[in-house]
């Protein structure tokens, strides 16, 4: 014991930080390999092409004239992904407007004015490319989900709509 003593060293605060660090290096590396692996199957699944029908509430009658013709071009705004190609206005009746009695009923009236302040609730439809889930859920061009009673923000090139998915079905 006389110099040639050696003293033993333990582990660190600093080695003990450099070996977590390391960890999380490691981990966030394989999280992102099992991502990307998760993402390709989406990407080469094969599309079909599916009817989504909506519903667009009080709209003025021109804009349903001039704004949805076939083959008319829709995307989503919260991200500009393509939604569908217009197919064709299913049926359009005249809008309600709801006004409270004095007594607290509700009473409803059509919205039969002319011109530019007749309103109407379209029901249309586009044609759009994505994956049926087997729970029901579609997923619009391999990535993003749709399902019914969804109220989504479509524009085309000259119109932009508020609607409501109220059905998908297969395209024949």
């Amino acid at each position: 014991m006389n110099g040639s003593e050696t003293k033993k060293k333990g582990i660190g605060a600093l080695d003990v930080l450099i070996l977590i660090l390391l960890a999380v290096v490691i981990g966030s590396v394989g999280l992102r390999y099992v991502r990307s692996r998760g993402s390709g199957a989406s990407e080469t699944a094969v599309t079909d092409q599916y009817v989504v029908s909506f519903q667009v509430k009080n709209i003025r009658n021109t804009s349903k004239e001039r704004y949805m013709n076939k083959g008319d071009l829709f995307y989503l705004d919260e991200n500009n992904q393509f939604f569908g190609t217009f197919r064709d206005v299913v049926s359009s009746v005249d809008a309600q407007k709801y006004y409270e009695m004095p007594d607290g009923s509700i009473a409803s009236v059509a919205s039969r004015f002319s011109g530019e302040q007749y309103r109407v609730d379209v029901e249309a439809s586009v044609t759009a490319s994505g994956i049926m889930s087997p729970d029901g859920c579609f997923l619009l061009n391999g990535s993003r989900y749709i399902v019914l009673n969804d109220e989504l923000k479509i524009h085309s090139k000259y119109v932009a709509f508020t609607v409501v998915i109220t059905e998908i079905a297969k395209a024949q």
